[in-house]
């Protein structure tokens, strides 16, 4: 069928010319409708305040929710030192017990033992203060007692030195939940 300007074309046909005439244009920049330099701009401050009254609500959101959280933290806390003290105690324990242990590593190891158990006590002064009546949560008992107690030198000194490297990232993180908790109760979360 030939078409001729005379005859009426179908839908099909006229979108067909709109697509291939848009191909024609695919390296042209449209440039917007109104010129003026104030309405892009009131556009703009629009786009700001907008985004800040969002991030404001996002702000008092997670505000809230990490005020809802500050004794789940410190229960954490306190459930991550705790269960550091069966090993520790263990630990001294077995270093002492072992010949040709130095006494410099088992004096650093005793002193482990003493300052988790004063963080612990200091971290249930801050909970029942923060949060009268708030209960500790419970806590897994330790696994590693037989690979720290091994004969075998190299499962020895592997599970000692696993026991060390666990305990300091647990110690960061302690470090770090007290700086968060510092920040919400005694700065009223402006740090």
């Amino acid at each position: 069928m030939q078409l001729s300007w005379s005859q009426p074309c179908s839908s099909g046909m006229i979108q067909l010319l709109l697509v291939s005439n848009l191909l024609l244009w695919e390296c042209v920049v449209s440039r917007p409708m109104c010129l003026d330099i104030g309405y892009k701009k009131l556009f703009l401050q629009e786009l700001f305040d907008r985004a800040t009254v969002i991030a404001q609500y996002t702000s008092n959101l997670t505000m809230q929710m990490s005020e809802e959280f500050s004794d789940e933290l410190l229960k954490v806390m306190i459930s991550i030192s705790r269960v550091w003290y069966h090993p520790l105690e263990h630990l001294v324990c077995e270093v002492a017990a072992r010949k040709g242990t130095c006494e410099t590593m088992l004096s650093k190891i005793k002193e482990l033992e003493e300052k988790n158990q004063e963080l612990l006590e200091e971290m249930k002064g801050i909970l029942v203060r923060v949060h009268p009546g708030a209960e500790e949560n419970a806590y897994p008992a330790w696994m590693g007692l037989a690979e720290v107690r091994s004969d075998n030198e190299d499962t020895h000194h592997f599970a000692l030195s696993n026991l060390l490297h666990c305990l300091r990232s647990d110690t960061d993180k302690i470090v770090t939940y007290l700086e968060v908790l510092k920040c919400q109760v005694i700065h009223n979360n402006n740090c």
